[in-house]
């Protein structure tokens, strides 16, 4: 008896939950220009986006931040939320600091772009950011410390916290213009490692034709808290802060953000299960020929 009036008290509650977030939002009319505005990062899997093949279009696809909101948000009326497309980060930020964009779904704690933001706590989840090396090289690191001694990069268009970026000056580790040139360092042995979130990395991985000659290390070495900011330049701020705090704290939501990553993983191994490498993985086998292998070749030529 006790167990069936606990479980009508939850269902209650999160009825309740809805019906407030419903009635949040009744106070704005019905075009898209009054409704909670969001983005979030372009071009960084899976939490970015890219812009709909309609140019006339600002809505966002591939995002599973907008997934899961929506399908929580959505009614019969249609959904609360706008989402908008910026050709670059920082033009998401001028948008958010003017109030023109509500909010940015996924951002990192205290990184100078989102100081005039305020942050709703708790944390969406983790973002993980793990060692990337030769396969044969990668268990020969034990510790953090370890990295210290050897040569490494970041790539400087990946998105990472103000804490991660000093960790990386810590370690003096060098940026990079992008994931082609580091994968390239790190396979003609110019480099020893690289650092990167997972999902981002193991996705362009995929896309490059590299999986199985680069590995990552089994565990993250740190996590990165993803949190979903609001601009301090609009109305009903506290509304809207709630608004979303309530759908974070419900226990689907977590869930279906973990599903929608794996999903859309999933998905991209899929797609790319036949890409090729680039021509570096020549260079690459040609280095490591032992002496008998440079014999043979001399023979076959």
């Amino acid at each position: 008896m006790k167990f069936l009036t606990k479980m009508a008290f939850i269902f209650s509650f999160l009825l309740s939950l809805n019906a407030h977030a419903i009635s949040i939002l009744r106070g704005m009319d019905d075009s898209s220009s009054s409704r909670i505005r969001v983005t979030t990062y372009p071009d960084y899997f899976p939490f970015g986006y890219k812009k709909t093949n309609n140019a006339d279009s600002n809505d966002l696809v591939g995002s599973v931040f907008r997934d899961v909101i929506t399908e929580l948000t959505q009614q019969d009326d249609g959904p609360f939320l706008s989402y908008f497309y910026f050709d670059t980060f920082q033009d998401a930020i001028v948008s958010m600091k003017t109030g023109n964009v509500h909010a940015f779904l996924g951002a990192f704690y205290a990184t100078t772009s989102f100081d005039d933001f305020d942050f709703i706590f708790p944390a969406v989840l983790n973002n993980p950011v793990h060692l990337m090396m030769l396969p044969e090289k990668i268990n020969e690191v034990k510790t953090v410390e370890d990295l210290k001694n050897l040569k490494g990069v970041y790539v400087k268009t990946e998105m990472f916290s103000t804490y991660m970026l000093n960790v990386f000056e810590g370690l003096s580790l060098t940026p990079v213009e992008n994931t082609d040139e580091a994968y390239k360092q790190l396979l003609v042995g110019d480099i020893d490692f690289i650092l990167g979130s997972f999902y981002y990395q193991y996705v362009k991985v995929l896309e490059t034709g590299l999986k199985g000659y680069i590995s990552f290390s089994s565990r993250p070495l740190w996590t990165m808290p993803m949190f979903f900011a609001l601009s301090k330049r609009i109305e009903n701020r506290k509304s809207i802060n709630e608004f979303f705090r309530r759908i974070i704290l419900q226990k689907t939501f977590k869930e279906k953000l973990l599903a929608g990553i794996k999903q859309a993983i999933e998905e991209k191994e899929a797609q790319f299960s036949g890409a090729v490498p680039p021509m570096y993985i020549k260079q690459r086998n040609e280095n490591d020929l032992t002496p008998a292998d440079e014999m043979l070749k001399e023979n076959e030529e």
